[in-house]
């Protein structure tokens, strides 16, 4: 389970289902493309980041309160895959999105030993 700071509590499976259905994931911070549509990051999905137009920024609705996990995630989320690395095109953000997925259940649904 994923604590956050406002005691809701959300699932990894949740997470990695949530990652998934957003289909495209940004490396780097959430923003707004050139097209005026907004991308989130793994971070921004859990979370559940929106656009504040006002701010020129995102807003979390919630955020993590264990920063070890927070770092970590979006740590791989700017690097992965490998053949994509720090690319935001469409296709990329999509890959990306899959990989984080993958990376969410398989890293830490499972304990490690």
């Amino acid at each position: 389970m994923i604590n956050m700071t406002d005691g809701s509590k959300v699932s990894i499976e949740g997470a990695a289902l949530a990652i998934l259905k957003e289909k495209e994931l940004c490396s780097g911070l959430c923003r707004v493309r050139e097209d005026g549509t907004y991308i989130r990051d793994a971070i921004g999905v859990i979370e559940n980041h929106s656009w504040n137009y006002d701010l020129n920024r995102c807003v979390p609705e919630r955020t993590i309160k264990n920063e070890q996990f927070r770092v970590a995630v979006a740590t791989h989320n700017d690097t992965q895959p490998r053949d994509v690395g720090y690319k935001n095109d469409v296709k990329s953000c999509q890959s990306r999105s899959r990989e984080m997925s993958r990376y969410l259940f398989n890293r830490w649904k499972w304990p490690n030993y």
